[in-house]
């Protein structure tokens, strides 16, 4: 997502890196790709903002005077193993290939995130933070959505978890050690009661594994946990053999719950003699139709 295709080769040292921050918490397998660009070189190329200054030069580290900046806004990866390649061969690279993206700050830092959306190792957390950012550079989330290429839901769900997270359940989706879906839920507790749920979460998940241990958690949040399908079948299967040698006057009521599985399993419509199920209230999860 640059707003110019224009690619150029620059001098490795003129290349500045934090100065628009990274989206990224932590560069992640930086010895394999080092080991890669050496093999193969370097397939990509990085993304920079060229700024032209306008009424005084920018100087560099050096103490050079330069009209034109290139600020790194994605490659932070590629660019960190370049430079330990060339720790060791100062004469690697010299210069580089980059794309040329011009805009403004803003523009820039939309553009930072879009770069970055795609790559596989990017957490939800990383994410988030950036779209937070962004928030609080003045942007509405309508703005974000549009500008990102995403829906305004994906980006209020974001903006509930870095907003009402505390940091160890922030932490915790960082490492992947907690689904973003389920941080989310936790997100309706106060910090106090995140931080206790989080920890019991993190303790169950090593005995009774993942799926169990997020149930427990979201049952403690006061969410809707609904019953697997496999569950949903089985209780199905037990109704139908009942239904079929119980009383007359009981045969009505083990229908309808009857009926009632099979809507919830997909395999029929709801009873036109009840009432719909109303929504969640705001603020809880919906349940998810299998």
């Amino acid at each position: 997502m640059t707003e110019s295709n224009k690619t150029s080769r620059v001098d490795f040292s003129r290349i500045e890196v934090g100065v628009l921050g990274n989206v990224r918490f932590k560069l992640r397998k930086i010895p394999e790709l080092v080991e890669d660009i050496k093999q193969r070189g370097l397939l990509e190329n990085l993304v920079v903002w060229h700024k032209r200054m306008k009424r005084e030069p920018h100087v560099l580290p050096d103490g050079r005077e330069a009209w034109d900046r290139y600020i790194l806004i994605a490659g932070h990866r590629r660019h960190e193993a370049l430079r330990i390649i060339r720790e060791e061969d100062p004469t690697a690279f010299e210069t580089v290939p980059v794309t040329l993206f011009t805009g403004n700050e803003d523009d820039a830092r939309f553009a930072m995130l879009a770069e970055n959306l795609g790559r596989d190792d990017l957490t939800a957390a990383e994410v988030a933070e950036s779209v937070y950012q962004m928030k609080l550079r003045g942007h509405a989330q309508a703005e974000i959505a549009r500008r990102l290429a995403k829906s305004q839901t994906w980006v209020s769900r974001l903006l509930k978890f870095r907003e009402n997270a505390c940091e160890p359940l922030r932490t915790a989706v960082a490492d992947d050690a907690v689904p973003f879906d389920l941080a989310l839920t936790l997100c309706e507790l106060d910090e106090g009661a995140q931080k206790r749920t989080l920890a019991r979460y993190l303790d169950a998940k090593k005995t009774d594994g993942k799926a169990a241990a997020g149930k427990a958690a979201r049952g403690e949040a006061g969410a809707i946990v609904r019953p697997s399908a496999k569950v949903l079948a089985r209780e199905l299967e037990l109704i139908t053999s009942a239904r079929k040698s119980a009383p007359r006057d009981q045969q009505v009521v083990l229908s309808l719950a009857e009926r009632v599985l099979s809507y919830a399993l997909g395999r029929g419509p709801w009873p036109a003699e009840l009432p719909r199920p109303e929504p969640p209230p705001k603020g809880t999860s919906k349940p998810k139709r299998s």
